[in-house]
C-alpha cells in the first residue's frame, strides 16, 4: 500500500467537514446574497443566463463577477495543491472562513461576501480532491 494513502478515518473526517463547511456556507450565500451561490456555479450559470435573459442585467452580472471570482480561486487553489501539501489547503480554507464571519459582521457585508463566499468554496473544492486516492468531484460546485 502506498504511504501517500490516507487512513479512511482520517480521510473520512476531512470530506465530512469540508461538507458541512461547503453546506454552510452555499446556505449563507443564499440568503445573504439575494440568491447567489458561492459553490453551485451550475446554478448561477443557469441564473445569470435567465437573468439576462429577461432583463435584469444587474443580477446577470453580479453573477458574471461571482464565476470570475471562483474560478480564478479554483485555478489558484489547484496550483497551491500542486505545491503543498494538503494541509495548507485546509489552513487557506481556515482563514477564508474566518475572514467570512469577519466580512458578515462588517458594513462590507453584502461585497465583501460576494468575493470572500466564492473563494472560500473554490478553495475548499482544491483542497481535498481524493478520497483515499480516488478522485472525486464534490456535490455542491462544479470543479475546474
Amino acid at each position: 500500500m502506498p504511504s501517500s494513502i490516507l487512513p479512511v478515518s482520517i480521510s473520512a473526517r476531512r470530506v465530512f467537514i469540508l461538507a458541512l463547511v461547503a453546506g454552510y456556507v452555499d446556505a449563507l450565500s443564499f440568503v445573504d446574497l439575494g440568491g447567489i451561490f458561492a459553490g453551485a456555479m451550475t446554478g448561477n450559470t443557469t441564473h445569470m443566463g435567465a437573468s439576462f435573459i429577461s432583463g435584469n442585467w444587474h443580477h446577470g452580472l453580479l453573477l458574471v463577477g461571482v464565476l470570475r471570482v471562483f474560478f480564478l480561486a479554483a485555478i489558484l487553489s489547484g496550483l497551491m495543491r500542486l505545491l503543498w501539501s494538503p494541509a495548507y489547503g485546509v489552513m487557506v480554507v481556515t482563514i477564508f472562513m474566518v475572514v467570512a464571519q469577519v466580512v458578515h459582521g462588517s458594513s462590507l457585508r453584502y461585497w465583501g461576501e460576494l468575493c470572500v463566499l466564492p473563494t472560500l468554496l473554490a478553495a475548499q473544492g482544491e483542497t481535498i480532491a481524493k478520497f483515499r486516492a480516488i478522485p472525486y468531484f464534490s456535490a455542491h460546485e462544479t470543479n475546474v
